[in-house]
């Protein structure tokens, strides 16, 4: 198995083409490219073939630059890939765990920011509602002044009509020995 990370085929035929001196052409006259098998029976055999192989316009050009590979390689090649294979994956992991702890970070920043905004307002919010407070005391004693002016002029109103009726009524005077009950 092949590599996720690293393009083995890639590699190997860029090490290798400064080696082959000559072009190599399929039945159809297309210079072919150095490939790599990485199956378990042929694991980096390289190989040309035509680009056309396995389809109808085929001309079944297939030629193997190596010969076959011994038993041991056969058994070591895959394994090492194996384990290329779980390392990359283990990478891949620290990678994305790396990712996820720096995505925590900006959302955990992002978060601190909302809290400080929302801490700002609540001291806003605090700042004004001791205005409002100091408001309603204002308008509590405004209340208050008004309220004891409105009973003074009502005792006003209501001693001017006890006069004013006392003066219509006959039997009732204003004058010095007026303060005299009839007899």
């Amino acid at each position: 198995m092949p590599s996720k990370g690293l393009n083995l085929t890639r590699l190997c035929t860029e090490e290798e083409e400064n080696e082959s001196s000559g072009e190599i052409r399929c039945n159809h006259g297309y210079v072919l490219p150095l490939l790599i098998a990485w199956t378990p029976r042929n694991p980096r055999r390289r190989y040309w073939v035509c680009p056309y192989y396995g389809g109808p316009r085929s001309c079944d050009f297939w030629l193997w630059k190596d010969s076959e590979i011994d038993p041991r390689s056969k058994f070591v090649i895959p394994k090492l890939l194996e384990k290329m294979g779980e390392l990359e994956n283990a990478l891949e992991g620290f990678e994305n765990l790396a990712k996820s702890r720096t995505t925590l970070k900006v959302e955990n920043s992002i978060e601190d920011d909302k809290m400080k905004k929302i801490e700002v307002q609540l001291v806003k919010l605090q700042d004004d509602m001791e205005k409002m407070k100091e408001k309603e005391k204002k308008w509590k004693s405004q209340l208050a002044k008004s309220k004891s002016r409105k009973n003074v002029l009502w005792f006003i109103i209501l001693g001017m009509c006890i006069i004013f009726v006392a003066c219509g009524y006959p039997g009732i005077s204003l004058k010095e020995d007026a303060m005299r009950l009839p007899l």
